[in-house]
């Protein structure tokens, strides 16, 4: 690198970007509450309730569904 800046090949001016990051909560590691998975499955089974609503409820209303 100190090479190539010296012959003027190098393209940027700094080749090492750095990059600030914040893991916050993420990095911690704990395992989830009995609250968070609660929540989680309950929000799964709605998503699950609405698309069967929308896909089931209009082939029970049709006359000939499999055509």
């Amino acid at each position: 690198m100190y090479k190539r800046s010296k012959e003027g090949t190098r393209t940027r001016e700094r080749s090492l970007m750095q990059c600030a990051t914040f893991f916050g909560y993420q990095a911690r590691g704990s395992l989830p509450s009995k609250f968070d998975c609660d929540y989680a499955f309950f929000l799964g089974m709605f998503a699950i309730t609405l698309v069967s609503m929308v896909t089931w409820q209009p082939l029970q209303r049709s006359e000939k569904p499999c055509e």
